[in-house]
């Protein structure tokens, strides 16, 4: 379901809001790009909790995808969404894949946009 989701973190100046500076936290939000397509942004975060997701970044507009279920969490105009989840349709192995290099602090590899 496309909504708010009012308890998604937040990050504010490269740490967690309400929290204190950590390893943990620094490398929550150490970010990597490992996809653009029609000025949808899409991210994946080192040291994020599970389940496996990453987040798309439209705009001012964000959500979050599980990858597993297709769970959203957030924000996205419909158009923006439809074409975050065909593209995730199309490449669900590629982010499992990545989300398990994330996992071993191991840079991600490019997944290829839609055409």
């Amino acid at each position: 379901m496309v909504g708010e989701a009012p308890e998604a973190r937040r990050i504010n100046g490269g740490q967690a809001m309400g929290g204190t500076v950590t390893l943990e936290n620094q490398r929550a939000t150490t970010c990597q790009k490992s996809c653009r397509f029609y000025g949808i942004i899409i991210r994946m975060f080192y040291g994020d909790h599970r389940p496996p997701h990453f987040h798309a970044v439209y705009g001012s507009d964000e959500i979050t995808v599980d990858i597993l279920t297709g769970e959203i969490e957030g924000r996205f105009s419909r158009r923006a969404l439809l074409l975050v989840l065909e593209w995730m349709d199309a490449h669900r192995n590629d982010l499992l894949e990545n989300w398990n290099r994330l996992e071993n602090d191991v840079a991600l590899e490019r997944i290829e946009p839609l055409p």
